[in-house]
């Protein structure tokens, strides 16, 4: 019994020593603020155009994937800095389980401490911390900070989120 739980030590220790590391799979955290050259090291960027940041205002928008295979959008200024950092793909769920699709309702279920607001020409948001906020589909009539509770999420915006590149393996 003994010989055999050490020779299990020696071949566990063998493989740990023999076999390279799969854990080679960089996560970084993306923030505003940071340059575009920091995250085009570890991400493939895709640009896909101009996107709209504010009224009458626009910034080179690219895409990137994380290893889960969720697009996210940066949207990049003048001074080669991330000014957005947002998705709108409906595989991405918080740890919560909010996510494009989810419904006003369901923000209000999880949340007890959030804010709607709106941007002229953009839409309605509900920002519900520093990191996280919701839009919502653009009203058309004056009733701008209302928010039925059935509407859905269509986009989230983040401040800094942490993301594994595609391709990456861990």
């Amino acid at each position: 019994m003994k010989i055999i739980f050490c020779f299990s030590l020696v071949i566990g220790w063998l493989v740990m020593l023999l076999v390279p590391s799969i854990s080679n799979a960089k996560e970084m955290t993306l923030a505003t603020g940071m340059k575009k050259a920091d995250i085009s090291k570890d991400f493939n960027l895709t640009e896909y155009g101009r996107t709209l940041t504010g009224p009458a205002e626009t910034m080179s928008s690219y895409k990137i994937v994380s290893k889960e295979n969720i697009a996210f959008s940066i949207a990049i200024d003048d001074d080669e800095l991330i000014h957005r950092i947002y998705t709108n793909d409906k595989s991405f769920k918080l740890p919560n389980g909010i996510g494009i699709g989810s419904s006003f309702a369901d923000i209000k279920k999880e949340y007890s401490n959030y804010e709607i607001e709106w941007y002229q020409g953009l839409g309605r948001f509900v920002e519900i911390d520093d990191n996280v906020t919701f839009w919502f589909k653009l009203r058309l009539d004056n009733d701008y900070t209302i928010i039925e509770n059935e509407e859905i999420i269509v986009e989230i915006e983040f401040k800094n989120i942490a993301l594994e590149a595609a391709g990456s393996s861990r």
